[in-house]
């Protein structure tokens, strides 16, 4: 990417071995059970929160019996790089195309900010708010309002450029 330093860039390889060692054969002790059962070790030790791909690597490293073990490289060669965080996404309460299918109809309102490309969480907090209230006063029988997204045009140019 043009105009990012290195500092700001991660891009790691996570490797199941080094290069032209073999693996275990798919199974209950190949690298992709292995990284599987760490990750999901990582989420319950870490309490869903974020996890590093050098914690992640070391896990597997202790896990793999094997004589060659899994390789974490720093694909920048950076010597100030640091570790991409790892986490869960947040699964959101209905897909759009679920609600559309139990749904008699749909309204789609777009908000089109004129000056801004950007909101503050107290911004949308308080617009979601208004929204659901005034929702909730319409008597539409209203069962789901889902945030889509927040596009911007010229953000979307600025990075096509």
């Amino acid at each position: 990417m043009k105009g990012v330093s290195k500092i700001t860039k991660s891009f790691e390889l996570l490797a199941a071995t080094g290069v032209d060692l073999p693996t275990p054969s798919p199974g209950p002790h190949s690298y992709t059970r292995a990284l599987i059962d760490s990750m999901k070790e990582m989420l319950k030790k870490e309490d869903r929160k974020p996890f590093d791909t050098f914690s992640l690597n070391q896990l597997i490293r202790r896990k793999t019996g094997w004589n060659t073990k899994p390789n974490l490289i720093d694909r920048l060669d950076g010597t100030e790089a640091r570790h991409i965080s790892l986490a869960p996404l947040h699964k959101p309460r209905s897909q759009p195309t679920e609600l559309l299918k139990r749904s008699a109809a749909h309204l789609d309102l777009r908000f089109v900010l004129a000056d801004r490309s950007d909101l503050t969480d107290n911004e949308v907090e308080t617009v979601a708010t208004n929204v659901s209230n005034a929702a909730k006063k319409s008597n539409m029988g209203i069962s789901a309002i889902d945030w889509i997204a927040l596009d911007s045009p010229r953000l979307r140019d600025t990075l096509k450029a």
